[in-house]
């Protein structure tokens, strides 16, 4: 079963066994407590922590929605180009 909230980790992201980090259930620990360093994570499991994090946030998802929404727009553009370009192809093979 997949888990919208659990980011997939293995060996490669530093871990000793393939686990998971749940991603919606914060809790923040002085660095006092911490007793030992087993070792250091990935930059990859990071960066999807850092994104799961965000996403939930407001003003973020309010950025993403403006990128997409632009990206559709660049998209379209570029389809059109794509169909003007075979288009003039088309018409110079025809000559």
């Amino acid at each position: 079963m997949v888990y919208s909230d659990i980011i997939d980790a293995t060996s490669e992201d530093g871990f000793l066994h393939n686990t998971g980090v749940q991603s919606k259930s914060y809790r923040w620990v002085s660095k006092s407590r911490v007793e030992s360093v087993i070792g250091k994570t990935s930059p990859r499991l990071l960066d999807e922590i850092d994104f799961s994090i965000l996403k939930d946030i407001p003003s973020y998802k309010k950025e993403i929605a403006k990128y997409k929404y632009e990206l559709d727009i660049l998209q379209n553009k570029y389809t059109e180009l794509q169909n003007r370009v075979i288009e003039l192809e088309n018409k110079w093979k025809t000559r």
